[in-house]
């Protein structure tokens, strides 16, 4: 099963409480069991582009927000946090 994981945070990306742990062991686990899971998160300001080794995709978002429509940029990271079973 395709399974997309969506958190406000997550280790080791952001972290302010204990949701930022069960976002990063629940996706892990759920690929160990053989679904591939894919994690995605906010990129808040604090989150180091070189740090985390973010590239930005090459599309994207368009999200309506009241009366006007904002442009969201969607990166993605190669630290294991796309996960897939093995």
């Amino acid at each position: 099963m395709k399974i997309l994981y969506a958190s406000p945070e997550a280790v080791p990306f952001t972290k302010t409480g204990g949701l930022a742990d069960v976002a990063s062991a629940l996706p892990k686990t759920l690929a160990q069991m053989g679904h591939e899971v894919t994690l995605i998160l906010p990129k808040y300001r604090q989150v180091d582009n070189r740090r985390f080794r973010l590239t930005k995709a090459a599309f994207s978002l368009k999200i309506p927000i009241a009366r006007k429509v904002e442009t969201a940029e969607v990166c993605s990271s190669d630290l294991g946090l796309i996960f897939r079973p093995s």
